[in-house]
Order: structure tokens, then C-alpha cells, then sequence
């Protein structure tokens, strides 16, 4: 059997993630349904942009779920994220690196009309 045949997962990996541009990486939750991941079914988060869905951890789940500010993997859609290569990422205590999902910081907007600071004022 060739190794080759196992390439091609239908699942997001992490080198498919590093073939991502900056752009790319800054997206969107469209859905998170259960799906067979080997023998076990397991959350799948998809993304707007991106083919394949990326079976999610507990700690994916926990991300989603502080960003949406819901347990509810329903009100994860929606959510903006940036999907990035965590090379510290340790399996079976070996460091291989893996996927992991981050905030996209989001500039506070600036009320143009509101009115400048005065320093006259005595507090």
C-alpha cells in the first residue's frame, strides 16, 4: 500500500492551511455539523473559502465557543477567525505542530463627531 493514497485527506491539514494566503487564513464559520472522522463522529468546523472542513478539538470547540459567547456550536456561525499552523502543537509528546484558530483584532472605530477632549476642564 502506498502512503501516497493518504495524501489527499478530505480534511483540513495543517500543510493545507500553510498554502493558505494571509487573506485566506482570515475567514468566516459557515457551519459545524458531526461527520465520521476515522470510526468516531466528531464536530467539523467548515469555513467560508476553504474546501475542506477541519475536525475540530476540545480546544477548537472552546475558542468557537468564547468567541460566539455561546456553547452552542449553532451560534458559531458566523464567527471570525484566523485559522494558523501552531508549531508548538505537541501530540503523544511530540512537538508536530497543528491547526488552531485565533481572533482577527478588529480596529475599534472612531466617532468622527464627537467632540475633542477639552483640557480646561478642572476634575
Amino acid at each position: 500500500m502506498k502512503i501516497s493514497k493518504y495524501r489527499n485527506s478530505k480534511w483540513l491539514t495543517k500543510e493545507d492551511v500553510d498554502a493558505l494566503t494571509p487573506e485566506q487564513r482570515r475567514t468566516v464559520v459557515t457551519k459545524v455539523e458531526e461527520d465520521e472522522v476515522g470510526e468516531v463522529l466528531k464536530p467539523v468546523t467548515y469555513f467560508k473559502g476553504i474546501v475542506k472542513g477541519w475536525p475540530t478539538n476540545m480546544t477548537g470547540l472552546e475558542v468557537l465557543a468564547e468567541l460566539s459567547g455561546s456553547p452552542d456550536t449553532e451560534d458559531f456561525v458566523g464567527v471570525k477567525v484566523e485559522v494558523f499552523v501552531d508549531p508548538d502543537v505537541r501530540y503523544a509528546g511530540k512537538r508536530v505542530g497543528g491547526i488552531k484558530l485565533r481572533p482577527i483584532p478588529s480596529k475599534l472605530p472612531v466617532k468622527e463627531d464627537a467632540a475633542p477632549f477639552d483640557d480646561a476642564l478642572q476634575f
